[in-house]
């Protein structure tokens, strides 16, 4: 992902870096943008856990691409 730092510390943490890759993996690339900025406004780092990373794409791949609340401002509502 361009703009979040990823870097495990011990293997379980590795494979659920692994699982949340996967989850990146299948969504558009307008979809991982959206999802960068979600996580950095979030977490407030640019190291999201891969807990986050994972439920934030799963949130993306389950919503439009328009409309959903991964393309509103901060202040939008989400509908």
């Amino acid at each position: 992902m361009t703009g979040v730092a990823l870097q495990p510390e011990n293997e379980p943490q590795a494979r659920e870096l692994r699982e949340a890759a996967k989850t990146v993996e299948t969504l558009d690339p307008e979809k991982v943008v959206a999802v960068v900025k979600y996580l950095k406004t979030v977490a407030g780092t640019n190291k999201p856990s891969a807990s986050q990373v994972k439920a934030a794409a799963e949130v993306a791949a389950a919503t439009g691409t328009h409309g959903g609340w991964l393309t509103k401002r901060p202040g939008q509502s989400p509908a």
